[in-house]
């Protein structure tokens, strides 16, 4: 699946950033991983599916925000977060406050931030690191 997505608020810190492709890789890890990717190429992320990191991990998505994204249906939704680079994946972390919703049928996006406390912006990928 490379799927391109329209971010039309952009990315914090990227807010001119408003088309991304998403692109599944195949790493040796114990989670699903994603390479998010500008149109030419000069800007890339590594995004990741938080639920294999941490299962009970939720996001309520408010009904302003689903009419943004266009949602109809819960199953059209997938939710990744980004991640931080360090020295190697083990020593990596994500931004569990501010995920990405990216509706699969309309191919909106939108970063969106949690107001819970609780969530972490360096969650470690591994749970030793």
């Amino acid at each position: 699946m490379n799927e391109t997505f329209e971010f039309p608020e952009g990315l914090l810190g990227f807010e001119d950033l408003r088309e991304l492709t998403l692109t599944p890789l195949d790493l040796p890890f114990n989670a699903t991983f994603y390479e998010l990717q500008s149109p030419r190429g000069e800007v890339g992320f590594l995004a990741i599916d938080p639920f294999k990191l941490v299962p009970e991990y939720s996001v309520h998505i408010e009904a302003t925000i689903q009419d943004k994204l266009s949602v109809e249906s819960s199953e059209d939704v997938i939710l990744l977060t980004l991640v931080t680079l360090k020295q190697s994946l083990e020593t990596s972390t994500t931004n569990l406050k501010a995920p990405l919703l990216l509706n699969l049928k309309s191919k909106k996006a939108l970063q969106y931030i949690q107001q819970d406390p609780t969530l972490s912006v360096k969650h470690p990928l591994k749970g030793d690191a």
